[in-house]
């Protein structure tokens, strides 16, 4: 029987792995082609999970959310998306951090009301 000769086993085992090692370097190198349309596609699926996620949540007490794509504001049709959305929805550009002992996020024209990085 097969799975008692150790060589074979061992074979296997050997084949296996250079099969796994080889196919991660294939995928590595293939560039992956993705149109603006299918990253707003995918931003747009990301961030309405995301504020799903955190409206279900009563902890999360803010008045704006600030959203962002990479450090930079994302397109305006995904602001326009997410208009309607309470708490509001606003770009990361128009958000203000202050530094004290707790970091507090707040919109740059109204400081009053808090806000979270998304």
């Amino acid at each position: 029987m097969w799975y008692k000769n150790i060589r074979a086993q061992n074979f296997l085992i050997l084949v296996f792995s250079f099969t796994g090692i080889f196919g991660a370097f294939y995928f590595i190198g293939q560039p992956y082609d993705l149109s603006i349309e299918n990253r707003r596609e995918i931003e747009e699926a990301v961030f309405s999970h995301i504020f799903d996620y955190l409206t279900d949540h009563p902890e999360t007490d803010v008045d704006y959310y600030f959203i962002g794509v990479s450090g930079s504001d994302p397109s305006g049709r995904i602001l326009k998306r997410f208009s309607e959305k309470t708490p509001r929805v606003e770009p990361i550009s128009s958000s203000q951090t202050s530094i004290s002992i707790k970091a507090h996020v707040m919109h740059k024209h109204n400081l009053d009301k808090p806000g979270m990085l998304v």
